[in-house]
């Protein structure tokens, strides 16, 4: 792929589409001979709207084989429709278009098939009637972006040029069958735009026009000063997924990855500063406001070491008179060289720099406690955040067994029902014997713990899973293997 699409593309993020338009938009306002422009592009039902062969063609073009496309082509044409009337079907017809929404392979398709227009468009860059958006020179020279059916076009506002994008636009409606809803689309220009080139642009293109902030993929494009204001869609999509009822279906795993989607968008934004959540855990807390020193904050700001200090010894009648009962305990117990020819520099001591940051306060602020080899093993990047959480909990008996239920005073039956012996099912059901010792989980174990000599029997789940993970091999993929095999298995359980 040679376009500017981020989507299913590995190695790329929906967050560097934003990052990328957004520092684009900054230079909106740069003096540029018809102005520039950012046109926002709607088109209507997209994936319905795929013309067959074309994909067909592109594919071809892109170098797939013959035979992947007649399995691609055979594969989406198979499908057929008949119209009810009156509550009985008349007729069985296919079409000539269209991809399934839902199918899993149609994300891929689609983005193959807006290959082409990112080719006609960075084509049409190199075009010399054709007068691009203002960028650095040092840089490349960027007049779209796309992100599966979300583009956005960067151009100027040049009569010339705004006509050959609109050509280029009309020539892939025509090949593709896809179709851009005017009415939904939008353009915007710098702040200072004069009314009359707003109106000849709205004439040529179409398209209404919009003041920044502009949405694109979820997030606000900001042109000038950031708002709070600007933001709040974001943060309310946020709290509307805590508080909806869709929450209160989802399993314990399922719920961080849901509350997952609208917060991504953080990382792509840069809000205020006045947005609470740029402040790492407990900072705003344990933060103590100066009013309790009695100082506002320009006061303290404007006072200096050697204004306390006379001589290189300590002013004792400043300290007095300035400062609070606090700080004054903190100056005189420490031991301050002063050098009457350097100027005063604030240092971030838990930093080993001197300079403030996030993490160095983070670690400064949290309480630490002891590390578990235990939990570094059960969290490992190659293994499903579903596994790896479903095994934590059995560890640490967070299911709702006959053990832990009856400790709330509830009476229940103290038999296993998972078991055919008896010593089993007379056992009571706990997350050991769910997932060690009773029958089906021993069975499991024997058939992987066995052959590689791993101690499973007459063991609580967490000793044999650290048998499991101290179990070493010369060979690095049984040593692999030995770590992944646990969770996968607790899963399965």
């Amino acid at each position: 792929m040679v376009s500017e699409s981020d989507c299913l593309i590995k190695g790329r993020a929906i967050t560097e589409n934003i990052l990328l338009a957004q520092e684009i938009i900054e230079d909106i306002k740069k003096p540029n001979r018809g102005g520039n422009v950012v046109l926002k592009l709607d088109m209507t039902k997209a994936y319905d709207r795929v013309f067959w062969k074309f994909l067909g063609l592109t594919l071809r073009k892109l170098g797939f084989f013959d035979q992947w496309v007649d399995i691609t082509h055979n594969y989406i044409a198979n499908n057929w429709y008949s119209v009810i009337v009156n509550g009985g079907r008349h007729g069985f017809f296919t079409s000539s278009r269209g991809l399934r929404q839902g199918d899993p392979l149609s994300p891929s398709l689609f983005t193959l098939s807006v290959e082409l227009l990112s080719q006609m468009l960075n084509k049409l860059q190199n075009s010399a009637s054709f007068k691009g958006f203002y960028m650095n020179h040092n840089g490349p020279k960027i007049n779209h972006l796309t992100f599966a059916d979300d583009t956005i076009l960067f151009c100027n506002g040049s009569k010339r040029s705004m006509e050959l994008i609109l050509k280029t636009l009309n020539t892939y409606e025509g090949v593709s069958g896809q179709l851009i809803n005017k009415e939904k689309s939008c353009f915007g220009m710098a702040d200072n735009t004069n009314i009359a080139t707003i109106n000849r642009l709205k004439f040529i293109t179409g398209m209404e026009h919009q003041e920044f902030p502009i949405k694109y993929l979820g997030c606000p494009l900001i042109s000038g000063r950031k708002k709070n204001a600007f933001y709040s869609g974001i943060l309310n999509n946020i709290i509307s997924r805590i508080r909806g009822w869709q929450t209160k279906f989802l399993s314990t795993g399922g719920r961080p990855v849901f509350l997952a989607l609208p917060i991504h968008l953080l990382a792509a934004v840069n809000p205020p500063s006045g947005y609470k959540w740029e402040a790492p855990l407990g900072f705003l807390e344990k933060l103590r406001p100066l009013s309790q020193f009695g100082l506002s904050d320009t006061h303290l700001g404007n006072i200096k070491i050697n204004e306390v200090f006379k001589d290189g010894e300590r002013d004792w009648n400043c300290i007095q008179n300035l400062l609070p009962e606090e700080i004054k305990n903190h100056i005189t117990n420490r031991e301050i060289t002063l050098d009457p020819n350097s100027d005063d520099k604030a240092i971030w001591t838990p930093s080993t720099t001197g300079k403030f940051t996030i993490s160095s306060d983070w670690e400064f602020l949290r309480q630490k406690k002891n590390n578990n080899t235990m939990d570094g093993q059960i969290w490992q990047k190659d293994i499903p955040f579903k596994m790896s959480f479903l095994t934590w909990r059995a560890i640490h008996n967070k299911f709702s067994t006959n053990q832990r239920v009856s400790r709330f005073g509830i009476t229940i039956s103290q038999n296993s029902h998972c078991c055919a012996t008896v010593n089993s099912m007379t056992e009571m059901e706990s997350s050991d014997h769910l997932f060690c010792k009773g029958d089906l989980a021993r069975k499991i174990w024997h058939h992987f713990a066995g052959p590689m000599g791993i101690a499973y029997r007459n063991i609580n789940l967490k000793m044999m899973l650290l048998n499991w993970w101290n179990h070493k091999s010369h060979n690095p993929i049984t040593n692999y293997i030995t770590k992944i095999i646990p969770p996968i298995v607790c899963r399965e359980i």
